[in-house]
């Protein structure tokens, strides 16, 4: 009896040996050790509400897993599941199991860089956000003219955030969302503009200055211009002359219709609207675009001339002008001679494609 007992408990001692092998072998293999040392990455994204049996097929299609339902398993023995998070995430194919785990369930979604251009209107921003997958083009409209929003992330009172979606270069992910997006975008803009020296000359306040500066972004995109155009508005207002610029029509129409078109008709020069510069004197009720740094200077640091006038050459440049005699010559060489603009002023971007 005492015989049968001792080989009974050594037969249990050496399963037991044998299973706890297996167990290390097994454990060893999924938790400590990669589908693939090479290391190659692989982005993949978490949606909203999907099952971690989802998420563990697709990683292992892509080599990230060895066995799906072991990692499944795994998230369950370990308590994780609930703890998993939407988010676009960079994986290897040599990552542990539980490294995997630890990716999926941490929330730091891939940043990914995204460059505001200068000169873009709140409704260019919107499109670009849109396009490439940062937030939907109607949140962020809603939010960009949503007066508590307003009111919330610049502490003034304003009827929208143009101007203040300052021109960078930005690093977000995709799951930020539109309200932190354009939260960073006035935080940026505070910081640059508490650069410009105060107070403001001709006894400006800081909104008259960004839209000054906005108009000056939207006529040049040559740098070595926007003190030169400055001084050509500065001087027409100090004549009480209307300031009589295309993109102010531009931006108005934009208003009405919700997107920026760049089509200017004859009849839209009398439109009697509030951003109309041709039919209202004085600068325009706001910005029509948000400004870079550069235009912001330019605004408060005109320089000095007795210019009155320009006309685009249709090379990004302008030619300007003192009086109406050298402005309508001008207009007559670069504007009215149809062989001078073919392809090159922005009335006709496009008619090649």
């Amino acid at each position: 009896m005492k015989k049968q007992i001792l080989v009974f408990v050594l037969s249990l001692g050496f399963l037991a040996l044998v299973a706890a092998g297996l167990f290390y072998l097994l454990t060893k293999q999924f938790l400590f050790e990669g589908p693939d040392k090479q290391g190659r990455e692989v982005i993949y994204e978490v949606k909203p509400g999907q099952s971690l049996n989802s998420i563990a097929r697709d990683l292992k299609d892509q080599g990230v897993l060895k066995n799906a339902e072991a990692f499944v398993l795994y998230g369950r023995v370990t308590r994780q599941i609930p703890n998993i998070k939407r988010g676009e995430y960079r994986f290897t194919t040599a990552m542990t199991p539980p490294q995997v785990m630890s990716v999926i369930t941490s929330g730091f979604s891939i940043a990914r860089a995204l460059t505001i251009p200068e000169g873009y209107s709140v409704f260019e921003v919107a499109d670009l956000l849109e396009k490439k997958g940062f937030a939907s083009s109607v949140e962020v409209m809603s939010l960009s003219f949503d007066k508590s929003f307003i009111k919330k992330v610049l502490g003034v009172e304003r009827t929208s955030l143009e101007g203040y979606l300052f021109p960078e270069t930005y690093s977000f992910t995709k799951y930020m969302g539109a309200e932190k997006i354009l939260s960073e975008m006035v935080r940026t803009f505070k910081e640059n503009f508490d650069r410009i020296p105060k107070p403001f000359p001709f006894g400006w306040t800081d909104y008259q200055v960004i839209t000054m500066a906005s108009i000056i972004e939207k006529e040049t995109g040559a740098p070595h211009e926007r003190q030169i155009i400055s001084s050509v508005f500065h001087n027409r207002l100090k004549k009480n002359m209307r300031l009589q610029t295309d993109p102010t029509i531009i931006y108005a129409k934009a208003l009405k219709s919700g997107k920026i078109v760049i089509d200017i008709k004859k009849a839209d020069l009398s439109w009697a609207h509030p951003y109309n510069t041709y039919t209202r004197a004085g600068l325009p009720p706001g910005p029509i675009s948000n400004p870079g740094f550069d235009a912001i200077k330019a605004a408060v640091n005109p320089a000095i001339t007795d210019f009155l006038f320009f006309v685009s050459q249709n090379d990004g440049t302008h030619v300007f002008s003192e009086s109406y005699e050298k402005h309508a010559a001008a207009v007559k060489k670069f504007q009215q001679k149809r062989a001078s603009r073919v392809g090159k002023s922005w009335r006709d971007l496009g008619k090649d494609k």
